[in-house]
């Protein structure tokens, strides 16, 4: 009998193991990237809880979508063409999405990442599952995992829709589609008085001249969660991957509940962080107040030599960032807009 108890519990634990979906991924310029088999071949698309499934136009003619229906739907850069299409087949991890629908648009910043689309984290319920979780150290998603027992950091969210936490009324947007810290409506969120202003350019949007500030929002339990640098002035409140990255994000579809478990792993300077494109290494981010800032240098500049080291040399964007966090930078070379070769020495990057 004992023995037979022995086999049931451990067929259990094994219907428990296989019930999960782990997808592996790459992170790169602060977005996840997956791998998924569209009609048996292997394509490239982001991970992202702040949208629904989208493809872009090149994507969708080079496998023949049939387009239906358009109407115009908010965009990265204000209002965009949208067309209606669904894909016959979609694997991922030996999973089988059938008919999957999608949005096609035509997305210049989709394009320069050279990928199919966006794959929405919602084909989780899809397939059956209620809870995910992203580990930014490690670089899986698994859908169907189980929420912490112990956890740092836990929030409410909202009753249905995509993933987002609600304090004191205040509904903030979960979204690893968005690169940065995240923005916030300074209506709806107090500005504390330590404020940097920081210049941006990313791969899909520029925004000069706001304000980042740190602030604080109080979790279910009552503890500082605090937000780290947010873009103030904007309409939407979200939260984006250079705040979630440090963390090991859970979420329960179901019980619409949020946990966040420090996982810290990744650092970056203050005062400029760098994306990569496929010219090379250039900022993404510049604080104004900075010895950089203040001797002409500009988000979208490109960096060409640290401390005679070839930019060519770093393996990716966390590599040089983390570079030029933790050494003294004697010289750095840049590349402005009109490709004239700028030279800094001895400069303090904090």
């Amino acid at each position: 009998m004992k023995q037979i108890l022995l086999v049931i519990i451990f067929l259990g634990l094994k219907i428990s193991a296989q019930n999960t979906l782990e997808i592996p991924f790459e992170y790169k310029n602060n977005l996840i990237y997956i791998d998924l088999d569209v009609n048996d071949k292997k394509e490239k698309f982001i991970f992202d809880t702040g949208a629904p499934n989208v493809v872009t136009e090149n994507f969708a003619d080079a496998i023949g979508l049939n387009l239906k229906s358009s109407r115009n739907v908010n965009g990265y850069l204000g209002k965009t063409k949208a067309y209606k299409a669904s894909i016959p087949r979609i694997n991922i991890e030996g999973k089988i999405l059938s008919d999957v629908k999608v949005r096609v648009v035509d997305w210049k910043f989709l394009n320069d990442l050279n990928i199919a689309g966006i794959f929405s984290f919602d084909n989780a319920l899809t397939l059956g599952y209620k809870t995910f979780s992203i580990d930014y150290k490690n670089k899986n998603i698994i859908f169907g995992t189980q929420t912490p027992a112990h956890y740092d950091y836990k929030f409410k969210m909202t009753n249905k829709g995509n993933p987002r936490i609600i304090v004191d009324n205040v509904k903030f947007l979960i979204d690893t589609g968005n690169p940065l810290f995240g923005e916030a409506n300074s209506q709806a969120f107090k500005i504390s008085e330590n404020c940097q202003k920081i210049s941006f350019s990313s791969l899909s949007f520029v925004n000069r001249n706001k304000d980042l500030c740190n602030n604080i929002l109080k979790d279910e339990d009552g503890k500082n969660f605090i937000l780290n640098y947010f873009k103030f002035e904007n309409p939407r409140n979200v939260i984006g991957n250079l705040v979630l990255q440090n963390y090991k994000v859970f979420i329960d579809l179901d019980k619409r509940e949020l946990f966040l478990e420090e996982n810290r792993n990744f650092s970056y300077p203050v005062d400029v962080y760098f994306f990569q494109s496929e010219k090379g290494f250039f900022i993404a981010m510049i604080n104004e107040d900075s010895q950089l800032y203040k001797s002409g240098i500009r988000e979208g500049f490109f960096v060409e030599k640290v401390n005679d080291r070839n930019s060519k040399s770093f393996i990716d964007a966390e590599n040089l960032n983390q570079y030029i966090k933790d050494n003294k930078i004697k010289s750095i070379n840049f590349l402005n807009i009109d490709n004239k070769m700028i030279e800094i020495n001895d400069v303090i990057i904090k």
